[in-house]
């Protein structure tokens, strides 16, 4: 019987562990961390596992599949690889086991926006969402279809013959410096979803990114400043140049924020190589409200507008986040540091920000990066006591924004979590 190991047990490692033992594999699974006794009675009852503990059984394995919270800093990562013992994604053995069109999306930020606004779209049309957006590949096994599915910089690093028809790299910005090498295998690992495409496959990149090596995919660019091959804006006016032809299009963007923007260009240009007519489809674009937790609005106290972006956890988020407000803001910022320089954005917090409240472990951290004696900056005990002392900082039609540019993990179970937590937190406001 053919042996296969599952490193970490939570969604992706889930669902994999499930194929695998459909497949006929003998499955070991292996987590670092206790196992959850709910999780014990949902695996089928054939397999192996340890917990609380990596060891070296792993190695006796023909193939590992790693879910994507394992590091490649991880001390049984370096001896997988030590060993040549192949290993995988969950993402790369979904891939070998669907049949259809593949849309890949990935970037620094926005993946989930655009993987959700383009399945929107398409939505009816025997259409799956997947990936890192919360749903395994692999649980769509055997299916026939279109699959949009969202890629983080760890699924794409494991992968070996995945293959999109469409590739989308929305922007590359500094993170996840926890998980990653170091900077370079951070981009190389984003780049790696061109890297199986052919000749008849298409990769969109936005305008102004550099490649270290071209791809043998036909390569459109989305801007918002000049003329490209793609799409771009000109005059405010959204212009198609795909195929030798250019056509202007009317449509509105639903999302607050000049970003938004911009990821609406790279839906409407994958609309457009999907065949759709646009047309058609422009109810179904302009009607889609976002995701909850990335700049969602979430209501007014005496004349003070919230916003909460809890899905932000990088400076280059809360970047975005501060630009799509023209008002003065009090920013909420916190939580657990990837490894991340805040300094970047110092001096747009200091233009834009009446105010700015830290929470969390990493909060004494950021304030030393951006602190500056022109810049109001509260120290807090929690998201509760955060926005309590943004409020007093706040005036009549401020806005005060929950962008927190770190990840959640040192308070909460995910940014969902945390998201909810400030929601309700401002319900007690």
């Amino acid at each position: 019987m053919k042996r296969a190991c599952v490193i970490g047990i939570k969604r992706a490692g889930i669902s994999a562990t499930h194929l695998l033992n459909k497949l006929g594999y003998k499955v070991f699974v292996s987590d670092i961390k206790r196992i959850d006794t709910k999780i014990k009675k949902i695996l089928p009852r054939e397999i192996f596992f340890e917990e609380e503990i990596n060891s070296e059984k792993i190695l006796m394995n023909e193939i590992v599949i790693a879910s994507p919270g394992v590091s490649e800093k991880e001390r049984i990562i370096k001896r997988i690889r030590e060993k040549n013992v192949p290993l995988i994604d969950e993402l790369e053995l979904g891939y070998r086991f669907i049949n259809g069109k593949i849309i890949a999306i990935t970037g620094t930020n926005g993946k989930s926006t655009v993987a959700k606004w383009i399945y929107e779209c398409l939505k009816g049309e025997n259409t799956y969402l997947a990936g890192n957006i919360g749903v395994p590949l692999t649980s769509f096994a055997f299916r026939n279809g279109t699959f949009v599915v969202e890629t983080s910089s760890f699924q794409l690093k494991r992968i070996k013959f995945f293959k999109p028809n469409i590739a989308i790299i929305l922007n590359i910005d500094k993170d996840h410096f926890d998980w990653h090498l170091n900077f370079e295998d951070y981009v190389d690992s984003k780049l790696n979803i061109f890297k199986n495409q052919k000749e008849e496959d298409f990769l969109i990149i936005e305008d102004g990114l550099e490649l270290k090596n071209l791809p043998k995919s036909k390569i459109l660019r989305v801007s918002m400043e000049r003329e490209v091959e793609g799409i771009f804006l000109r005059d405010k006016k959204i212009v198609l140049n795909f195929e030798k032809k250019f056509e202007e299009i009317e449509m509105n963007f639903p999302l607050k924020g000049k970003f938004n923007v911009k990821n609406g260009l790279f839906v409407l240009l994958t609309l457009k190589i999907l065949g759709k007519n646009l047309k058609e489809i422009k109810e179904k674009f302009e009607n889609f409200k976002g995701l909850p937790h990335r700049l969602e609005y979430i209501g007014e106290k005496d004349g003070i507008k919230v916003f909460n972006d809890s899905k932000s956890t990088n400076p280059h988020s809360v970047k975005n986040a501060i630009e799509s407000f023209d008002e003065k803001i009090v920013l909420i910022m916190g939580g657990l540091n990837k490894g991340l320089s805040f300094k970047e954005i110092k001096n747009l917090i200091k233009e834009k920000c009446k105010g700015v409240v830290l929470f969390g472990k990493s909060k004494f951290e950021i304030l030393k990066d951006i602190e500056n004696e022109s810049i109001r900056i509260e120290i807090s005990e929690s998201v509760y006591d955060a926005l309590k002392i943004a409020f007093k900082i706040a005036e009549k039609k401020d806005v005060i924004v929950f962008s927190p540019g770190c990840a959640s993990f040192d308070m909460y179970k995910n940014y969902e979590e945390r998201g909810e937590d400030f929601k309700n937190a401002f319900k007690r406001i």
